[in-house]
């Protein structure tokens, strides 16, 4: 697998020397603003290969922590009268583990990683002089596998893009129900109507200093609807998560 990947990257450089001997010929035969624009577009994608700053079959392990923003889209709202319904809005959420990733080139690098989130969605607060319903929301735990390929563009700048796949741990669904007499916190195991493996699409950006912190920022597509309870509905239950996420990184 390794050897194709290099092949088909040889075969990207390969039609890219092209393109430039191509683009050089256009300005040699165009007007002189459009020759130095065309120039100028050809000095800017060889300076972005040659600021590259990682070395071809390295290996490095980095840890990473992080924030993250749940949302699970088409929630229905939340009845709590007959006139009254409550919106869905996202749920804030923490990340941990840890990202192993080859060197494919010195522009791409191949990441699988580790990693725990807490993630789900919540409802908007119920509150009336004699009661309130606040903090609803749907945990779910997940263990997460993700593959994404690095692609350097610039010294310490990548974008990113892969496949995930995600194993729930736990899934409940919590609220704090307060009233005259007092305040009682409630919740219930939602395990058993949720799919056990969700599938996804991590995209993103990082950028990594020069003192090997890396700040990363990806947006993940739920592709599996977690319901199995509303198989039969066209709406579909998916997670959709921002994260953002410190981590460190360390030459093997």
């Amino acid at each position: 697998m390794l050897g194709d990947i290099c092949i088909f990257i040889d075969m990207i450089w390969y039609y890219f020397q092209k393109i430039v001997v191509i683009l050089r010929y256009i300005s040699i035969m165009s007007s002189k603003k459009m020759r130095k624009f065309l120039l100028w577009m050809v000095s800017i994608m060889i300076s972005l290969s040659a600021n590259a700053q990682y070395r071809e079959g390295t290996i490095s392990l980095q840890p990473k922590t992080g924030l993250l923003l749940s949302k699970l889209t088409n929630m229905p709202k939340l009845s709590v009268t007959d006139d009254y319904d409550l919106d869905n809005e996202v749920l804030p959420g923490a990340l941990f583990g840890a990202e192993l990733e080859y060197q494919v080139t010195d522009m791409l690098g191949l990441a699988a990683g580790l990693n725990y989130t807490l993630q789900g969605s919540k409802w908007k607060d119920y509150v009336t002089p004699n009661m309130s319903i606040k903090d609803t929301k749907i945990e779910l735990g997940y263990i997460n596998l993700p593959i994404v390929a690095n692609v350097y563009l610039y010294k310490g700048l990548a974008v990113k893009a892969g496949v995930q796949v995600s194993f729930l741990t736990n899934a409940k669904l919590k609220f704090l129900f307060e009233d005259k007499e007092g305040f009682a916190p409630t919740g219930e195991s939602f395990y058993d109507g949720c799919h056990k493996v969700d599938f996804s699409i991590p995209v993103g950006l990082s950028y990594e200093f020069d003192n090997h912190v890396v700040i990363d920022a990806r947006y993940v597509f739920g592709l599996t609807n977690i319901n199995v309870l509303d198989l039969e509905t066209e709406k579909k239950m998916k997670n959709s998560v921002f994260m953002l996420t410190v981590g460190y990184k360390i030459d093997l």
